[in-house]
């Protein structure tokens, strides 16, 4: 299966790089790719090894997004509650309200009642000593069922307030008591809500935690094989430029620039590279040798050194001997590594 080069959100091309290491950079759907074979850039999605990976990320995006979408929902069903524990607040307070109304109304018409009494039980003393025994028996008898009519309609005044007094207590209790169990219960189950969106905003920080904890693995995990790759590989991307020397006199040659280009992502601490000098075009005879070094190449980009000039060459070809980059745990020749890694150094 062939490898295949990327472009990262800069433009920068980068790879080539197996399609297994691909699938766990995180590309996006419209990340540009190309095979190493072909010139043609596509994007991610129209890419048949990278399809099924992409669907995957899509669909976990989803799922968070309808989460968040639930806890919001939650929160705005809070309101109502609590605007029907106020109401029922509200109806209780006018109830009391009320309630005193009717006994202070009630109170007053018993004590006009009580006065009224007192006004009829004097005249019929005053009628009594006035008459004879015959108009005073006359006037008793007279008197009494007038007197029996105020006591049995003042009675009957009575136990109607009274009787409305009752009844007013009556119904104001099981109002109250109704009032603060519907407080209570109201009280609670907000606090069962409020519970419940705390834990799911928790779970939600927690779940967004993991996935921050897993992608930065898989960055990492990324990173260790693109430089595994480019330590393995490192001609592809530490390459020479063309010696641009000139002749002087009948034999030697000028001193000329060798320009070395680090493709990595990491700056290269040193390069040395071994400059061997000819006597003719063909390599038939080496008439001498030196060797320059170059520190601190940045990242993608070039260098030139400097190459003395030699008075019997009319050739001369370099060749690097040394590289050290310490970002890249990368030394060349001889590193620390292991048969799959030998030139990984700390």
């Amino acid at each position: 299966m062939p490898n295949y080069y990327y472009k990262d959100a800069t433009g920068l091309e980068l790879g080539p790089l197996p399609i297994e290491e691909l699938r766990i950079l995180n590309l996006s759907p419209n990340t540009l790719v190309r095979d190493e074979l072909q010139s043609e850039w596509k994007t991610a999605e129209q890419v048949d090894e990278l399809k099924s990976f992409l669907a995957i990320s899509t669909a976990t995006e989803t799922v968070v997004s309808e989460s968040v979408v639930a806890t919001t929902v939650t929160a705005a069903t809070i309101a109502p509650v609590a605007a029907k524990a106020t109401a029922v607040k509200s109806t209780a307070w006018l109830s009391w309200v009320l309630s005193l109304l009717v006994l202070g109304g009630a109170g007053y018409y018993i004590y006009q009642d009580i006065e009224k009494n007192k006004g009829n039980s004097n005249t019929v003393d005053t009628l009594s000593m006035t008459t004879s025994s015959t108009d005073s028996a006359s006037a008793e008898q007279a008197i009494t069922p007038d007197a029996n009519t105020i006591d049995t309609t003042d009675s009957g005044s009575n136990i109607a307030d009274t009787t409305a007094t009752t009844i007013t207590t009556t119904n104001t209790e099981p109002t109250t008591t109704t009032t603060q169990a519907v407080n209570t219960k109201d009280k609670q189950l907000l606090a069962k809500q409020k519970a419940d969106e705390e834990k799911k905003k928790q779970q939600l920080v927690a779940n967004q935690k993991a996935d921050e904890v897993k992608k930065q693995q898989i960055a990492a995990q990324a990173l260790a094989a693109k430089q595994l790759q480019m330590r393995n590989s490192w001609s592809k991307y530490i390459t020479l430029g063309s010696l641009n020397y000139q002749p002087k006199g009948d034999d030697g040659m000028t001193a000329f620039d060798v320009p070395v280009y680090n493709g990595t992502d990491v700056p290269l601490n040193k390069v040395t590279v071994r400059i061997d000098y000819y006597k003719k075009e063909k390599k038939d005879k080496m008439v001498g040798s030196e060797t320059i070094t170059l520190y601190n190449i940045p990242a993608r980009s070039g260098l030139n050194g400097k190459a003395p000039e030699n008075k019997k060459s009319r050739k001369a070809v370099a060749t690097i001997t040394s590289i050290t980059s310490r970002q890249l745990n990368f030394c060349y020749p001889q590193g620390s590594g292991n048969s799959g890694d030998p030139y990984f150094c700390n």
